[in-house]
């Protein structure tokens, strides 16, 4: 886990529950169901994106696979890979079932798709 990522989770830690990990070399086969999250160390967008991300995913009680990514050490091709379209630095993210994006945010409004997914995935499996 590179230090971006480490100082990211030490100042904004996630709840029990949510297995967390940082990754700068990854696929989207490593991830069968969870959230990918894009952070860009140098922007305060980011920042803002991931701590309402982890709000959101506690209130909801969710529990799964948060993967965090550094949009630097990803590099241009896995972003559009994952979301198709190159990526601004606004904390995109991801929601991925059977290893298939189901949900992308790729700014502020679209976080609440990401947590109508955490909603579905809580109401099967239960709260934690």
């Amino acid at each position: 886990m590179d230090d971006a990522i480490q100082a990211l989770l030490a100042g904004q830690p996630m709840p029990d529950g949510i297995e967390v990990e940082g990754a700068a070399d990854w696929e989207r086969t490593d991830l069968a169901k969870g959230i990918v999250f894009v952070h860009a160390p140098w922007s305060a967008p980011a920042l803002a994106q991931f701590a309402r991300l982890r709000r959101g995913l506690t209130e909801l009680g969710w529990r799964g696979r948060l993967v965090v990514l550094d949009t630097d050490a990803l590099g241009v091709d896995a972003f559009c890979a994952l979301f198709d379209r190159p990526p601004r630095g606004v904390g995109e993210a991801a929601y991925l079932r059977d290893a298939a994006v189901v949900a992308t945010s790729l700014g502020p409004a679209g976080m609440d798709a990401i947590f109508h997914e955490a909603r579905a995935d809580t109401a099967l499996t239960g709260p934690s």
